[in-house]
């Protein structure tokens, strides 16, 4: 797998995203989908590698779009390292906080029951405590449902969508470098 260019076409979608500055609706929106964009190539490519590295009864498991972007993603990024990040940068620990507060007091809803589309507290709820906890796989849980929600056309076009867009934002920028190093380490 020639990870070069993989990483070259990364740069570029990251760098477009540089293009939205402002925190108003269009370009969180727009920001958003467009980092996006570079995590669903490292992810998808680096989920790849792994699962050729591994038990072929085992890669099997590990199939799947969300999987790679949140179960396989966490393994190769590793907590400690998101952690580290976390640590180093508070707007990433703020962030956290942030999107858990909003589903804690029930702002936001980002999952539901499939037919009904009735909030699903529960699981809500589980991923609140993984983000007050600075846990990567519930940060790239947190990032995937809201891809799907807003890709979906499940969720509202709203200005109080910036209220979950900031914060999401920095958590897709933080995860960005980490995911491409898991890329570059999945590789060797």
């Amino acid at each position: 797998m020639d990870t070069y260019t993989i990483d070259q076409f990364c740069s570029r979608w990251i760098d477009k995203a540089q293009s939205y500055q402002s925190n108003e609706l269009e370009d969180l929106f727009d920001r958003f989908f467009t980092l996006f964009v570079a995590y669903n190539r490292f992810y998808s490519a680096a989920s790849e590698l792994h699962r050729a590295a591994i038990d072929e009864r085992q890669a099997k498991m590990l199939q799947g779009d969300r999987r790679e972007a949140t179960t396989v993603m966490a393994r190769l990024i590793k907590q400690s390292r998101f952690s580290n990040a976390a640590n180093e940068n508070q707007e990433i620990s703020t962030a956290c906080h942030t999107i858990a507060a909003l589903l804690e007091n029930r702002q936001f809803f980002l999952h539901s029951f499939r037919g009904t589309n009735e909030p699903d507290l529960a699981k809500d709820a589980k991923l609140a405590d993984g983000l007050h906890r600075q846990s990567l796989l519930a940060d790239l849980e947190c990032l995937y449902q809201i891809r799907c929600n807003i890709f979906h056309g499940e969720k509202e076009f709203a200005p109080r969508q910036a209220q979950l867009l900031i914060p999401a934002v920095i958590l897709l920028e933080a995860i960005l470098p980490l995911s491409r190093e898991a890329l570059h380490e999945a590789s060797l």
